[in-house]
């Protein structure tokens, strides 16, 4: 790592932990060209993941493309929506016959098919909508 990844990783840190300090874990992580180069993104939610952030939107995933604003309001809405629509969700699954499979996989009985709408605006079975979040 060089000298100057080391100090934005540093000051990074230091940003993040003051937001955690105000009981903030949800954060939306948009830099200028992460739709060019996603890494640094990555990076930063990397870091925000082990200093435990809950949830974490890297615009470069949420909605990947050129223009920095539209990415950044979708990345903000992302950030703040999925932990309650989770929780929305949850409840749901919980209610409706959906259980937790040994692996970890959330299994639901053959008698329902529950389906999510997804960021993109596609669905997928409420198990996929876990693996976009992480939180399953």
């Amino acid at each position: 790592m060089s000298l100057q990844e080391h100090h934005l990783v540093h000051s990074c840190s230091w940003l993040l932990q003051e937001v955690l300090d105000n009981d903030i874990t949800s954060l939306a992580v948009v830099l200028k060209h992460s739709f060019l180069f996603p890494a640094h993104e990555e990076q930063v939610g990397a870091l925000a993941k082990s200093m435990g952030f809950t949830q974490i939107s890297l615009s470069s995933e949420v909605m990947p493309m050129v223009k920095m604003v539209p990415r950044g309001y979708t990345a903000a809405a992302d950030a703040y929506l999925t932990p309650h629509i989770m929780k929305y969700v949850l409840h749901h699954i919980a209610s409706c016959g959906m259980y937790a499979h040994p692996s970890g996989q959330l299994v639901l009985l053959p008698s329902l098919h529950l389906v999510c709408m997804m960021p993109r605006g596609h669905t997928a079975a409420a198990g996929l909508l876990c693996a976009h979040t992480q939180q399953c």
